[in-house]
């Protein structure tokens, strides 16, 4: 990190110690480390915009599966086929349940 920092600077840029996040990994597992800027600790993440991360990928493809079928299951649920326009459930879906299996959120 010392170095990073050290290169960034002599570029005019700044890390904001606020925002970055680290991750670390040790061939296939997460190792906890403690990375300093400026006098300062950069917190370890092991969840990066609402994925989880790991070597392999199976955890996040899981947690992401779980929650695509939950929210959809909640939309057949809710939006039964018989009673609203496809249209509607086509809407909802794009916006609700894909977004979730894609991203995470």
């Amino acid at each position: 990190m010392h170095k990073l920092n050290q290169i960034i600077t002599e570029y005019g840029l700044t890390i904001s110690v606020q925002k970055i996040k680290s991750m670390v990994f040790k061939e296939r597992d997460p190792v906890r480390t403690k990375s300093v800027i400026d006098n300062k600790i950069i917190e370890q993440v092991n969840l990066f915009l609402g994925n989880m991360i790991s070597y392999e990928g199976e955890l996040d493809i899981d947690n992401k599966f779980n929650r695509f079928f939950h929210t959809t299951g909640i939309l057949n649920i809710v939006f039964r086929p018989q009673k609203n326009l496809k249209k509607t459930r086509i809407e909802l879906y794009n916006t609700l349940a894909l977004p979730v299996l894609l991203y995470g959120v």
